[in-house]
């Protein structure tokens, strides 16, 4: 029997997908409640978030109405649900708020966190790594989402899990992709850390090399790039902008496509690669993004390239129109892959590691 309360800020699909797995591997045998400032981010339009018939309750803070009183809220819920382990995700004011319940009471704390000790500078700042270094040294645990999070605590001598961001590989599943153009297939943030302009360049190489009409390049998503990519869409038959996707729509773009492409110039995971390589997909990744260490093997399952060097990414991109068998065969291994760091096999592995924490 094991009460469990997560509290975040905001949640979003793939999270509540692990929460969900936890939730799951726990089963009748106790309770998880899921404490949340807001529901979804002001940055990602996301509906999707699964909220009725779930193994977990869902219970929001009103962090918008103000700090204080979400604090307040926290504090309410948590005496109800009586945890006998608190999961905090991540460093914030809220998250202290429950580190401080729990400490009052002699209740484990773990912490689920993407930073380790070299954070991209795109990540978070100087002041905001300071609090999250002086805040992990109260937790009893680490719930490590990056290879480089798992790193960094080990050398702290606290219990540490690696569970890196996952999807459902149960839900994210290989499809048909239709014959014709292959389809380079861009799913994220339309904005420049993401690394949109270096698939533009690239797009415009390939197409100077004489490719026009083998390929296109697929933007899912929105951001503060979208309208001068609609406007330079209207001049390149081979950028198409597919808009925000989510749900059954974001899986039949991934079913729909060739290959993934993401220069990100600064993700400290990315569960997108692992969504796409769940979908049988190729991965071409910025190397900055953490995925790259459990996901991209050189040649295998796609690789990691300098998010800057446009002609870097066309030459790679170029070697799928060259060769139609080389999708296929690296996404079977992609998938592969994908499938041994599937959400649910991490839901199980972190009830086990939360139990163990709780007996110590």
């Amino acid at each position: 029997m094991l009460r469990l309360s997560i509290v975040t800020v905001n949640v979003a699909p793939y999270r509540l997908g692990y929460y969900r797995s936890v939730a799951a591997a726990l089963g009748a045998e106790g309770a998880v409640a899921v404490h949340a400032g807001e529901v979804a981010p002001k940055d990602h339009p996301w509906k999707d978030l699964g909220q009725e018939a779930e193994p977990y309750r869902l219970r929001t803070l009103g962090l918008e109405q103000g700090l204080w009183g979400a604090c307040a809220a926290l504090w309410r819920q948590l005496e109800e649900h009586r945890p006998d382990v608190v999961w905090v995700h991540e460093h914030s004011l809220l998250c202290f708020a429950a580190l401080l319940w729990a400490k009052g009471r002699g209740i484990p704390v773990a912490l689920s966190t993407d930073l380790g000790d070299h954070p991209s500078p795109h990540a978070t700042t100087r002041l905001k790594h300071w609090w999250h270094c002086g805040f992990s040294t109260q937790v009893d645990g680490v719930i490590a989402n990056t290879p480089e999070a798992s790193r960094s605590f080990r050398n702290a001598f606290l219990p540490v899990l690696l569970a890196p961001h996952a999807a459902d590989a149960e839900v994210f599943v290989p499809g048909a992709a239709p014959a014709g153009a292959v389809r380079f297939l861009f799913v994220g943030r339309l904005e420049r850390a993401k690394g949109v302009d270096t698939l533009r360049r690239a797009g415009d190489l390939l197409e100077k090399r004489g490719f026009a009409g083998a390929f296109e390049v697929c933007l899912v998503g929105t951001g503060e790039e979208e309208k001068a990519l609609r406007r330079e869409a209207e001049t390149r038959p081979w950028l198409r902008l597919a808009g925000f996707q989510e749900g059954r729509a974001l899986v039949a773009a991934y079913q729909a496509a060739h290959v993934f492409v993401l220069p990100t110039k600064w993700d400290t995971y990315g569960v997108v690669f692992h969504e796409a390589a769940c979908c049988g997909l190729p991965v071409l990744a910025g190397r900055q993004a953490g995925a790259v260490e459990t996901l991209v093997f050189e040649g295998e399952t796609g690789w990691a390239l300098d998010a800057e060097d446009a002609e870097g990414w066309a030459d790679k991109m170029e070697l799928f129109l060259r060769d139609e068998h080389l999708g296929p065969r690296m996404g079977r291994r992609a998938r592969a892959v994908a499938e041994e760091w599937g959400v649910k096999r991490l839901g199980a592995d972190t009830l086990a590691w939360l139990q163990r924490l709780v007996r110590r």
